[in-house]
């Protein structure tokens, strides 16, 4: 049986490996940057979530409110921890009157990130118990 014949049995140059490496540390920065843009939407997703769960608590309090009672304004901020991270979520209320048994309340949620501002919204048509 015949062996096959390699010319080159010395193996690979330096130059090889170091192409090697840049080649393998363009491919872990990519793959880091990544990692990170991906935390970053998972953190944004969480922060919007929880402004849902304060809207829903919110309004829900709202309801809550005699019909009489109900008014335009600004609520405390209310604070919540996220991963580590403290957000101040700011709601803003507006109420306009449909008619004498009805009223239109929206409730504004704001909170910021990262020097960017984010709100998410919500509204409901609240009428008068007779």
């Amino acid at each position: 049986m015949a062996r096959p014949v390699f010319r080159d049995n010395r193996g690979m140059t330096l130059i090889e490996v170091l192409i090697a490496f840049v080649l393998v540390a363009i491919t872990a920065a990519a793959l880091m940057k990544t990692t990170l843009l991906a935390m970053n939407v998972n953190v944004i997703n969480e922060m919007r979530d929880e402004a849902v769960n304060v809207a829903e608590q919110q309004m829900n309090d709202l309801r809550n409110t005699p019909f009489v009672s109900l008014s335009t304004g600004t609520e405390p901020p209310i604070t919540r921890s996220i991963r580590g991270i403290t957000c101040s979520y700011s709601p803003q209320v507006t109420v306009t009157d449909i008619n004498d048994q009805s009223k239109e309340v929206s409730l504004t949620i704001s909170w910021s990130y990262r020097s960017q501002q984010y709100q998410h919204t919500i509204a409901t048509v609240l009428r008068q118990e007779q």
